[in-house]
C-alpha cells in the first residue's frame, strides 16, 4: 500500500508557551495550500499536549512529547528525522505565519523546477497578541545561484531567518540540520551558517514578502537570554566555519564583501548582551574576546583572506561604540517602543540600501 508523503514537513519547537504555540498552529492550519505535515516537538516534559490540548482535529498535525529537555537544537534536528515531506522547514511556537505562506513557496519551487531551497522574508511581530498578516498583492520571486543570494542577504538587501526557509528535506538531513556552536542547548548563531552553507547551492529562490514572523516579547530567547559566554563562543565558532566555506575557491572573489558583515554580527552581539546583563561595558573583557578572533584567522596567514579579515576586524572594533549606544537604548526602552525604533532603522536601510535585489 503507498503511503502519501506530503509535500511541506514543518517542524514546530516549543517549550511552554500553550497560548502563542496555539497562534502558530492556527495559523499552519489557515492555510490556502493543503499538503502539508505539522510536526510539534514539546521540549517541556512536566506537561504533555496533544491536539485535544487545543481543541484541533487534523490529522496534518501529530505532536512528539519528549520524555526528557533534549534543548532546542535537539529538538530541531529530532523532527527533521521524524520528516516526511519532501521540503522542510523550522517553524518556532511563538512565530506564527501568512495563510499564502506554502501556496507561495510552492509557487515559487515549480516556477523554477524545484530547486533545492526558498526563502522569504520576514515580519517582526513586537507583544503576544494573536496577529493578522496583512495582504502584500504580487509577490516578486528571483532565483539566486547560492553565492549570490549570500552576498546579496549580508549586504542587507534581501531579509531571510536561516531555519525558516524551506530545503529539500534530503539535503538537511545530509548535511546533518542544524550544527551546534556552543555548549548550550539552544541553536545559537545556527541561522546564519545555514544561509552561508547554502551559498555552495547551484540555485536558492527568494520571495520578496514577509510570509515568516519573528516574535519579540519579553520571554523570547532573545530577549531573554544574557549568558555573554555563550555568545562569545557560539560567535567564535560560527567565524571558524564560515571561514572555512567564505575561502572556498567557489566563494573567494567574495570574500572581502562577505566576511565584515558576519564580523559585526558576532561583534556587537557580545558587546550587546555584555551590557545588558553587567549594566557596564567591560573593555578589558572585549580585547580578550578579540584577541581570540585574531586567533581564527591564523589558518588564513599567506593568503590575501589575512590582510582582508584583519581589515574587517579593525572596522568592526571602529564601530563599538556605535554597538554600545545601540545596548543602553535597548535597556531603557520598553519593549513596545522596539516596534518604532524598527521601523526607523528600516527606513535608514532602504535609504542606505537604495538597489533592491530585483533591479
Amino acid at each position: 500500500m503507498n503511503i502519501h508523503k506530503p509535500l511541506f514537513s514543518i517542524g514546530v519547537t516549543t517549550y511552554n508557551r500553550k497560548e502563542l504555540l496555539k497562534q502558530t498552529l492556527l495559523s499552519l492550519l489557515e492555510q490556502t495550500f493543503s499538503d502539508f505535515e505539522v510536526i510539534v516537538g514539546n521540549d517541556f516534559p512536566d506537561e504533555n499536549i496533544s491536539a485535544e490540548t487545543f481543541g484541533i482535529k487534523d490529522s496534518r498535525i501529530r505532536f512528539i512529547n519528549h520524555k526528557r529537555n533534549i534543548g532546542e537544537l535537539e529538538n530541531m534536528n529530532y523532527l527533521l528525522n521524524t520528516a516526511q515531506g519532501r521540503y522542510f522547514t523550522w517553524q518556532f511556537d511563538d512565530d506564527p505565519c501568512a495563510p499564502d505562506f506554502l501556496q507561495e513557496v510552492y509557487s515559487a519551487l515549480n516556477k523554477f523546477n524545484f530547486p533545492a531551497c526558498v526563502f522569504t522574508s520576514y515580519l517582526l511581530i513586537y507583544g503576544t497578541s494573536a496577529h493578522k498578516f496583512k495582504k502584500n498583492g504580487h509577490r516578486r520571486i528571483k532565483l539566486f545561484s547560492g553565492k549570490d543570494f549570500l552576498k546579496t542577504y549580508l549586504s542587507g538587501k534581501l531579509k531571510a531567518m536561516g531555519c525558516c526557509g524551506f530545503h529539500d528535506t534530503d539535503y538537511l538531513k545530509k548535511i546533518g540540520g542544524v550544527q551546534r556552536l556552543t555548549d548550550g542547548p539552544m541553536a545559537l548563531y545556527t541561522e546564519h551558517l545555514i544561509l552561508i552553507r547554502d551559498s555552495l547551492l547551484p540555485e536558492v529562490v527568494y520571495i520578496d514578502a514577509p510570509l515568516v514572523s519573528s516574535r519579540v516579547h519579553e520571554n523570547s530567547w532573545t530577549c531573554s537570554n544574557l549568558d555573554v559566554e555563550l555568545f562569545k563562543q557560539g560567535g567564535i565558532n560560527l567565524l571558524r566555519e564560515s571561514i572555512r566555506i567564505l575561502s572556498r575557491k567557489e566563494l573567494k572573489d567574495d570574500f572581502q564583501q562577505n566576511f565584515p558583515p558576519l564580523l559585526r554580527i558576532v561583534l556587537s552581539s557580545v558587546v550587546i548582551k555584555n551590557i545588558m546583563c553587567n549594566k557596564q561595558f567591560n573593555m578589558n573583557e572585549l580585547k580578550g574576546y578579540i584577541a581570540s578572533i585574531r586567533e581564527e584567522f591564523d589558518p588564513l596567514k599567506g593568503f590575501t583572506f589575512y590582510e582582508m579579515a584583519m581589515s574587517a576586524l579593525d572596522a568592526a572594533v571602529k564601530e563599538i561604540p556605535r554597538y554600545i549606544f545601540k545596548a543602553k537604548i535597548k535597556m531603557i526602552m520598553p519593549l513596545r517602543c522596539l516596534k518604532f525604533a524598527h521601523m526607523a532603522r528600516l527606513i535608514f536601510s532602504r535609504y542606505t540600501y537604495n538597489t533592491k535585489p530585483f533591479d
